[in-house]
């Protein structure tokens, strides 16, 4: 058996095994299993973030924890926030009052304040005079625009993955398709859209392309606004076409992989109402 590349690999294949017969008496709903190796992975190479992207027993707490770690108190507060806005767990438009996410996080105003500003300066939130912050809406001309050009830079990194991939990359991407395709009955809509995310980012890793895969991360962090809650909807075809990328890349043919990613986005954007033709 191919050794795991990374220790969320290691939660994938714990998972997978979980779902052999041999694992049945100790089988976790599908949901679990993942968030299980989301865990794992981001145990190991992001110390400084709070997942809630917990099991359902931990799901049960009121409020999310903030790890100690060397990682400054405002930035992890601010990766907690973060990570709820990309999930939907906070919609746009919703209100982030500092005293109540103060008390949520018990800590005092001050880490609260820094955290929200460092939101703003991502335009994940904005802030009203006199009224506090608000999680930011995208309008879907905007959507449109900023997954137009995603489009065009995720077909570049899906020519370079095809060329540059190493075996390792190519093993967490093979077993990250692999999770997807089992989950899309079963995982939730956050659940989903980590997925998601996780896939596009290790194409990013593959393509050894930072400049491009940057800028791809920092367009999907304000798209996702638009569109994250909506990914549910046609799961089963993304993951698919997600397949379908894979097997591109991992054939070492940067034009099919290019052409995949171009439908895959495509047929994405027709999804959800959005013209990228243009």
């Amino acid at each position: 058996m191919t050794q795991p590349s990374n220790m969320f690999s290691v939660g994938i294949l714990i998972a997978q095994r979980q779902l052999s017969p041999a694992g049945r008496q100790r089988q976790l709903p599908i949901g679990d299993r993942i968030m299980k190796c989301q865990i794992v992975y981001n145990a190991r190479f992001f110390p400084g973030t709070v997942s809630h992207l917990m099991t359902s027993e931990a799901l049960t707490s009121e409020a999310p924890k903030v790890q100690e770690t060397s990682t400054p108190l405002y930035v992890r507060i601010a990766e907690n926030i973060r990570e709820e806005i990309l999930n939907g767990v906070l919609e746009p438009g919703q209100h982030l009052q500092e005293q109540h996410l103060a008390e949520r996080y018990g800590v005092s105003r001050v880490p609260v304040r820094d955290a929200l500003r460092r939101l703003e300066a991502e335009r994940l939130i904005h802030v009203e005079a006199n009224r506090g912050a608000f999680v930011s809406r995208v309008t879907a001309e905007e959507a449109a625009e900023l997954l137009r050009v995603r489009l065009i830079l995720e077909e570049l990194l899906c020519h370079d993955a095809a060329k540059n991939r190493t075996e390792a990359q190519l093993q967490e991407l093979r077993e990250i398709v692999v999770l997807g395709t089992s989950s899309v009955r079963g995982a939730s809509p956050s659940q989903l859209v980590a997925l998601n995310t996780r896939f596009h980012r290790l194409l990013g890793e593959a393509s050894h392309n930072p400049t491009a895969a940057g800028l791809v991360e920092q367009l999907r962090k304000r798209s996702e606004l638009e569109y994250a809650g909506r990914l549910p909807k046609r799961a089963e075809s993304s993951w698919k076409e997600h397949q379908a990328v894979f097997d591109a890349v991992e054939a070492g043919d940067p034009e099919e992989a290019a052409r995949c990613i171009r439908e895959h986005l495509t047929h994405a954007a027709a999804a959800w109402d959005m013209d990228i033709t243009k």
